[in-house]
Parts: structure tokens; sequence; C-alpha cells
């Protein structure tokens, strides 16, 4: 089930990130993450104690956000296709909005800006809103955000939690 372990690190980028625009929040993995040879290279992650109840909750919670996530992928997917920017275009202006490292097109228009400018408000308020609905959900399967968010971190380092989780989504 790697579709589902991606899945999970796209939900962590939605949580974790201030806006999906701000920077590269969508880390994907395969595997729980193990640490390396040497334990003076990367401090252990502390031990978190997931019951079954609360992995029942967190399942469903996921299932839910990743509803929001999809329907808010294509809402902006949507609003970008019928602007006057392609997705390329959009995407150049962008990066070299957000990454000072990546150098602006010189042949950005007057109007390419401004309607850069407006659609990114929009999609912004798009990834605000799905924000709250994914908060709303978890908060709906009995979770707070943060205990929420431990858990999947604690599901990417621990392969007998990752297995617990996947059982469920069966």
């Amino acid at each position: 089930m790697t579709g589902t372990r991606r899945n999970l690190s796209i939900i962590l980028g939605g949580f974790l990130a201030v806006s999906m625009f701000a920077a590269p929040a969508f880390a994907q993995f395969d595997e729980p993450q193990q640490a390396p040879d040497d334990p003076m290279q990367q401090p252990e992650a502390p031990q978190v104690e997931v019951d079954s109840n609360e992995l029942d909750q967190f399942a469903g919670a996921m299932n839910e956000v990743q509803e929001i996530q999809i329907d808010s992928q294509s809402q902006i997917e949507a609003q970008i296709e019928d602007s006057e920017l392609d997705q390329q275009r959009f995407q150049e202006i962008h990066s070299a909005s957000i990454n000072p490292q990546v150098e602006a097109p010189e042949d950005i228009s007057d109007a390419e800006q401004s309607e850069y400018d407006n659609l990114l408000d929009e999609l912004v308020e798009v990834e605000q809103e799905a924000q709250q609905e994914m908060q709303t959900a978890v908060q709906d399967a009995g979770l707070d955000v943060e205990r929420f968010n431990e858990i999947a971190t604690a599901i990417q380092q621990d392969d007998e939690l990752w297995q617990r989780l996947q059982e469920r989504m069966e």
C-alpha cells in the first residue's frame, strides 16, 4: 500500500505547511525512515504511544482529510486552467516569487503579473478553506490536530505502527 503511505505524507504536508504556496510541502515516502548506522548522525525521535482507539480515529480522519485534499487540489487545478496563465507559466512565476534563488522570467507582462497575483489570492483562499475543513475532520474523528500530526510522524518512523495502520486501512 505504497499509495496510502504517500497520501499520509501529503496529508502531513497539508497540516504542517502554512500554505501550500509558501514552500514545497509534499515530501513523499515509501517506507518508515530508518535511523542511520551511526547514532550520532540523527537524534532518535521520542516514542509515541498510540492505542487502538486512537489509531482507528486517525485512520478515519486520514480518509476524510485525503478526500478534502483531493477536492481542493482539483479546485486549484481548475482555477489555474480557467485563468489566463497556463500551468507552466503559473509555475514559472510562482517559483520565482517564493524562491529568491530562482530568477524571474524577464518577459512577465504587467497583465500576467496581475493575473498571477489575483489567481494566487484565490488559490490561497481555497487552501485556507481546505485547512479548516481538514481540522474539522480531524476533530470530528476525536483527535486534535497536534495529536493527529504526532501520530502521523510516529507512523513514518515506526514499522509496527505503520503495519497496524495498514490493517485498519484495508
